[in-house]
């Protein structure tokens, strides 16, 4: 395993994650790689801002035809969170963590700070945090 991680770790985890539309994910990072997998519900979007600064707002759902993907793929050491897109519905995901997940793994943001470093997300922070 890379040096980031401090004890050895499972392959692989998965678990299925129902995000009710009236909630978010929060925005966080992982030392491991995360992969998305939408199976149903309203569509949703998965923000992450990239270490460089920038932002990406990718749409989990069904419809192709508009922009939407299955699955998408969060690097490592980046912010991310995710919101349905109809409040009054819920998505279904499942999340892949690779290697798998363990609590010391996870960063959980705090607004103040990603403020500081990311003014120019102002909005999406403060949705997300």
């Amino acid at each position: 395993l890379p040096e980031r991680y401090s004890a050895e770790r499972f392959s692989a985890k998965a678990i299925y994650f129902l995000l009710p539309g009236d909630q978010a994910s929060k925005f966080h990072r992982l030392k491991c790689e995360e992969v998305w997998c939408y199976h149903d519900g309203a569509p949703l979007t998965l923000s992450i801002i990239h270490r460089d600064g920038a932002l990406q707002q990718v749409q989990l759902g069904p419809h192709r035809e508009k922009g939407e993907q299955l699955q998408a793929t969060v690097p490592h050491d980046v912010w991310f969170g995710a919101k349905v897109n109809s409040p009054g519905s819920y998505a279904l995901v499942s999340c892949i963590t690779v290697p798998g997940f363990e609590f010391d793994d996870f960063e959980l943001a705090e607004r103040q700070a990603l403020l500081r470093e990311y003014p120019q997300h102002k909005e999406i922070i403060e949705m997300l945090t």
